[in-house]
């Protein structure tokens, strides 16, 4: 039987941490949350919040080792050091399972999803897979609109534990392996499973938060610190092309993964209208 461990990076995420780590206590073997920034470790009550959740939840562990680090990790605006390529490295150091759902902390995952991640490792007939790829679905503004463009976008979610394994940047996709795997971009093992979704929220914030996501200031550091962008020139040009308005948006009617739902049922602020 092939295990799975959940990991996850957090700074600051008391609002949502609440709903998106009691998803997964059922399906993984092991969860490690690595919680930590440049600046050092979140300012707000997500540590609580953790520790509320693994107090709830005692008797559906079964056998789950939970596994929490905290610290200050990378460089702000260090490409080579980005603090999210160093947050994720320091997760595989405690990876004891046979794969990684490599989860953050805005987004959700139906139970239906989950189960079918696990029987797929489980698979014999993928016994050679490196990972597995699933859709996502954004949304933006609120939790009842979403940006159809954005929906086929596939991303290395489930990735073999390989010790020789490394992330070179921020992005979840920049895992890398060295050894008898090559780089994930020439790798033919990677399933896809369409079917599954990733459901990711960072985007439904409430207003004045979203308004700073879409500044070109905060745009201009993000190129800094992921894409090694470093001229003025070269900002500029990518500025330019980004639609800092609403980009165009499609109402969602489909259903929602269950802490997700109970979120929108309990009517929690984060998840209200705005749009």
């Amino acid at each position: 039987m092939k295990t799975l461990a959940v990991c996850m990076i957090v700074y600051n995420e008391q609002e949502l941490i609440k709903f998106t780590l009691p998803q997964v206590i059922h399906h993984a073997d092991q969860i490690i949350v690595i919680n930590g920034s440049p600046f050092g470790p979140s300012t707000d009550n997500t540590k609580q919040e953790i520790s509320e959740v693994i107090k709830k939840y005692p008797s559906s562990l079964n056998g789950s080792k939970i596994i929490y680090r905290e610290g200050t990790y990378g460089e702000l605006f260090n490409y080579n050091k980005s603090f999210n390529s160093v947050m994720r490295n320091e997760y595989l150091k405690h990876v004891t399972c046979d794969f990684i759902l490599q989860l953050d902390a805005d987004e959700f995952w139906s139970f239906e999803d989950l189960e079918l991640i696990r029987s797929t490792i489980n698979d014999p007939s993928n016994s050679d897979i490196t990972g597995i790829n699933t859709g996502n679905i954004h949304f933006y503004g609120d939790v009842f609109n979403y940006i159809p463009k954005l929906g086929v976008n596939m991303h290395h979610r489930i990735v073999r534990n390989i010790p020789t394994a490394y992330y070179s940047d921020s992005r979840p996709n920049s895992i890398l392996y060295v050894g008898n795997h090559q780089a994930v971009a020439t790798t033919r093992t990677f399933l896809e499973l369409k079917q599954v979704k990733c459901f990711h929220v960072g985007h439904a914030l409430p207003w004045d938060a979203y308004k700073r996501k879409q500044s070109k200031f905060f745009y201009k550091n993000y190129a800094r610190n992921c894409w090694n962008v470093r001229s003025e020139e070269e900002l500029d040009a990518l500025t330019e092309q980004r639609d800092f308005t609403n980009p165009k948006l499609k109402p969602y009617k489909g259903s929602y993964p269950e802490y997700m739902q109970e979120a929108i049922d309990i009517k929690h602020p984060f998840f209200e209208p705005r749009l």
